[in-house]
């Protein structure tokens, strides 16, 4: 991720750290550090990298400065969506959920910190999979197929939009359509198994496709219901999420 794209938090809080220096690169996490809700970020130095994180709705930044001298530990674990950084130090690991886009940048921390061996680390055999075997980024793809039909009508802007979820890759998509066909939105609820971070996440891709079309029904309207009582999501971290998307998508202020 390009430094001039980070929040202007994160920017003014690395260059107090680093006395003005701009990182060589950055990388943001899905979520703050441990699967926890928020976000994560990691600026990479020559000489270290500063770990910055809060909790989901905002406030100060935690930072961390990891100097790869001190190190206990560095790994990138990838599986076939998307990777986990990990960085020891202090005696505690700090886990990072990226995206794919994001391995070039890992790859080039692990070889400053002295650890990258010519490959990304596979993956486990626990790797981040549902009880079923089924990867998470499947069922987001299918969760928001659910929604998006849920008026009677897939658009194709919905479609695009499911679709980039699946980073444009067909066989992801076309597998999420097989299990939408064949399970009920009941099914689909009762077989997930996501922590926190991953539940507000679905919850906010499940609302943006919903609102993609510039309506939201009743029914689509009640499957977001039915899967945020059905998860127990706090009602507050849900009005944090409709709000943005809200203002995200109120294009005509551009007119």
């Amino acid at each position: 991720m390009d430094f001039i794209f980070l929040p202007e938090k994160v920017r003014q809080s690395v260059l107090a750290l680093a006395q003005g220096r701009e990182p060589i690169c950055s990388i943001r996490g899905s979520g703050a550090f441990n699967s926890q809700p928020g976000e994560s970020y990691v600026l990479v130095y020559p000489e270290r990298a500063y770990l910055l994180d809060r909790g989901f709705g905002g406030g100060d930044f935690n930072c961390r400065d990891a100097e790869y001298s001190s190190l206990d530990s560095i790994s990138c674990v990838k599986d076939k969506f998307s990777a986990t950084l990990k960085i020891g130090f202090c005696g505690k690991v700090y886990d990072a959920k990226v995206s794919c886009a994001e391995e070039d940048n890992c790859k080039y921390l692990l070889d400053l910190a002295g650890q990258f061996k010519g490959e990304m680390v596979p993956p486990k055999a626990d790797g981040n999979t549902s009880d079923d075997g089924l990867h998470p980024l499947l069922l987001l793809a299918a969760g928001m197929m659910y929604v998006a039909a849920g008026d009677g009508d897939v658009s194709d802007n919905e479609q695009q939009t499911i679709m980039r979820i699946c980073s444009d890759d067909a066989d992801i998509f076309n597998a999420a359509v097989e299990y939408y066909n064949e399970h009920s939105f009941r099914e689909y609820l009762e077989n997930l198994s996501l922590n926190l971070q991953q539940q507000l996440c679905f919850y906010s891709n499940m609302l943006e496709v919903a609102m993609i079309d510039g309506t939201l029904s009743s029914d689509e309207q009640q499957m977001l219901s039915s899967f945020a009582e059905f998860m127990k999501l706090d009602p507050a971290a849900r009005g944090k999420i409709w709000d943005v998307l809200l203002i995200k998508n109120q294009l005509s202020v551009l007119e």
